[in-house]
């Protein structure tokens, strides 16, 4: 006869134990962070509490019970927003590249495009099923799909740029290619520069060591100083009669300074990405890792 679910939130040390690959330490550690961070509301809490990998905490799921007497309170109506936004901008690309044949180079130039709106449009609707959930810190495999679809639309425009220097396409679609890469290439960044620290912690928060989050830090604050000159040389070599490439420069330029001063208070820009609970998780990891 099968076990009853372990209540997360309200299991005793002993009670925890009982599940598989949680000890008298990791124990002590779950009830030090339901206590100085947050309830255990998902997988990703699990991994951050005690240290196991995202996959050992999805393997213990069936034997949880995440349900708390307390409800986090989300707003769902600018998610909701985004949401229909997003899909309403793909579904207006989508038509537009339906009514254009499938004829090289054009034609590869198409399914590139394609593919990142499908990785957007994939990207959007894991937020909006994480939000629903009430789980929005974790991702699903609708997450990876995005990733993999957005991925492959880059390598063919990758591959579009780099045979553009070698084949003779015509000047109208090189320079249409160009400032669609551009363009993608601005957002890429942009997108870095806002969610890069979230996605970092989910990818290591539940490792055993934490020099891979320490250089995770390095590298973004790194970065953050580095996109400025990076949007120097695009006003220089590539900058064209509209104010894409101004209004991205700008971007870059009020993340840079706000970096500045989050370095000069906290002395690392990453934090200030992350939203309270997420800072509490970082910092319940180092502790406990530390003390390990």
């Amino acid at each position: 006869m099968a076990s009853s679910p372990i209540r997360i939130n309200e299991a005793t040390a002993d009670e925890l134990q009982t599940l598989k690959g949680i000890g008298p330490k990791r124990a002590e550690h779950i009830c030090q962070y339901r206590d100085q961070v947050a309830l255990i509301r998902n997988t990703f809490d699990l991994a951050a509490a005690t240290g196991i990998s995202l996959k050992a905490a999805e393997q213990l799921a069936a034997r949880i019970s995440w349900d708390t007497t307390t409800t986090p309170n989300y707003l769902f109506w600018p998610v909701l927003l985004t949401a229909l936004a997003s899909v309403w901008l793909i579904v207006l690309g989508f038509n537009e590249l339906a009514n254009e044949p499938f004829e090289p180079p054009a034609g590869y130039y198409n399914l590139g495009l394609a593919l990142v709106l499908l990785g957007g449009f994939a990207a959007t609707g894991d937020i909006a099923i994480a939000s629903l959930r009430q789980r929005p810190s974790e991702t699903s495999w609708v997450f990876t799909l995005a990733i993999a679809l957005t991925l492959g639309g880059l390598i063919i425009l990758g591959c579009l740029m780099i045979s553009s220097r070698f084949l003779d396409f015509s000047e109208t679609f090189n320079r249409t290619l160009e400032q669609t890469t551009l363009f993608i290439s601005y957002c890429l960044m942009i997108a870095w520069q806002m969610y890069a620290p979230v996605l970092m912690i989910r990818l290591f928060i539940g490792d055993k060591s934490i020099q891979r989050l320490e250089q995770a830090t390095r590298l973004y604050d790194v970065s953050l100083l580095v996109l400025p000159l990076f949007a120097i040389s695009i006003l220089y070599w590539h900058n064209t009669s509209g104010w894409l490439e101004e209004i991205f420069a700008a971007w870059c330029f009020v993340v840079a300074m706000i970096a500045v001063q989050a370095w000069l208070n906290a002395g690392t820009a990453f934090l200030t990405m992350l939203t309270e609970e997420d800072q509490g998780r970082l910092r319940f990891t180092y502790l406990r890792q530390k003390a390990n």
